[in-house]
């Protein structure tokens, strides 16, 4: 909800709301905190804007720091043809096209989830299993009963002539008319009382899913296969870009591609309407109306999000 309503807010608006007469007064003091407050909206918009678009990155399934080291990188020849948009985030070419592990990246941006699950490769070797990690502790304090052994000192009645025993507490009568007497005795009894311990506590959901193999992973025709499906889709990436298409990546909808008329409507039309459109109903509106309506919406939606790079996809067009 917050990056809606910043987004309300362009840096073009900002400035001309600035130049007005309304916002600026040069013979009055508080013109320098209109300035001021004018420069910080502005600043706070950017640095938003950026934010936002790193967040929007990192919401593909990240390959794992396994798959990178075992199948390594490959990475294809620069191209400079056709148009990319990662996440509704246009990226400059020359394009790289690389797989790196098990996901295709394009100038070092990912643009895709792992084509084939790193786990599969896994499943490939000697002696694959599925442990439980020991998980994370924490220390708390808690409400326990312990024993505890409790010393008391108790009256009891002792005959006069009685011989204490030497080993043990009992005592022997030398006579059956002796007189009687109270003395005190120390007894040990234990009861159970409610003690402060700290205890070592398994965190909730700390305890993951571990895979492991015998040995030091080995390619096979199984992993051979893998890495070849990997690539294929690498390649067709280099061909829709060699034939300068429209390639548009994003982690809710996967590839969205348009032939060299469809790029070429997009970089005449987009960078328009991403300057003239603050508001995401007016930008689907004007998209549509200007040719792209073949885009599904949440492909809109990304490049309203990332409408401050219309400067850069003007430079693109040419105009």
């Amino acid at each position: 909800m917050l990056h809606a309503d910043l987004a309300e807010i362009s840096s073009t608006d900002i400035l001309k709301r600035g130049a007005s007469s309304s916002f600026i007064n040069t013979g009055s003091g508080d013109s320098v905190l209109r300035q001021c407050g004018i420069f910080f909206i502005l600043l706070f918009t950017c640095f938003f804007s950026v934010f936002a678009q790193q967040q929007v990155k990192s919401s593909f399934t990240q390959p794992d720091i396994g798959a990178v080291e075992k199948l390594k990188v490959r990475i294809g020849s620069p191209i400079t043809t056709g148009l990319v948009f990662i996440n509704g985030k246009f990226i400059e070419p020359p394009y790289k096209v690389e797989r790196y592990g098990t996901v295709i990246r394009i100038n070092s941006c990912q643009a895709t989830n792992p084509v084939v699950p790193w786990e599969q490769f896994l499943k490939t070797q000697s002696g694959y299993r599925v442990e439980m990690s020991e998980g994370e502790y924490k220390t708390e304090t808690v409400e326990e009963e312990v024993p505890v052994e409790i010393e008391e000192e108790v009256e009891v009645e002792v005959a006069s002539g009685e011989l204490e025993s030497l080993f043990e507490d009992d005592v022997l009568a030398t006579s059956e008319n002796t007189e009687v007497r109270k003395v005190k005795k120390k007894v040990k009894r234990v009861e159970m009382q409610k003690k402060s311990v700290e205890k070592k506590v398994l965190i909730e959901g700390s305890r993951r899913k571990v895979v492991r193999y015998d040995g030091e992973f080995q390619n096979n025709y199984k992993v051979n296969g893998f890495l070849r499906k990997i690539d294929k889709e690498r390649e067709l990436v280099e061909k829709r870009l060699r034939s300068g298409w429209l390639l548009c990546f994003g982690a809710s909808y996967g590839r969205v591609e348009g032939d060299r008329v469809a790029a070429r409507q997009l970089l005449d039309v987009l960078w328009q309407v991403q300057r003239n459109n603050n508001n995401l109903d007016s930008f689907i509106g004007a998209s549509q109306n200007g040719g792209l309506g073949f885009l599904p919406r949440k492909v809109l939606v990304d490049f309203y999000k990332n409408r401050f790079d219309y400067l850069k996809i003007k430079k693109r067009s040419g105009h």
